[in-house]
């Protein structure tokens, strides 16, 4: 099985990753906070006690419960994965700088 290649175009484009990872993830918690307060309203479906629709009100809750722990795993799962690329990141450049050192100088 080949091993996989890591490709480093530059350091500094490398360590923006976690950063654009932390931007995403505030994406994500807007879109989430948005569909929880907009898409899963419940007082839309209850206008009077009569009204047929007044059950999916109840879905509307529970769907905005579904979101809410949604976006705590995708919030969390992201934070990880920009921590493990920061050090992922940093255990690379301490690799490159370590074959660096090691090398003849040249004239």
């Amino acid at each position: 099985m080949p091993q996989p290649e890591i490709k480093v175009e530059s350091w500094a484009g490398l360590a923006r990753a976690p950063h654009a990872l932390d931007d995403v993830g505030a994406q994500v918690a807007e879109t989430f906070r948005f569909a929880r307060e907009w898409v899963a309203r419940p007082d839309g479906f209850r206008p009077s006690p009569v009204c047929l629709l007044r059950p999916l009100g109840e879905v509307m809750e529970l769907l905005a419960g579904v979101l809410a722990s949604m976006s705590d795993v995708v919030e969390t799962d992201l934070a990880g994965l920009a921590d493990a690329v920061a050090s992922a990141s940093a255990g690379l450049q301490d690799r490159d700088v370590a074959v660096a050192l090691g090398l003849p100088e040249v004239a």
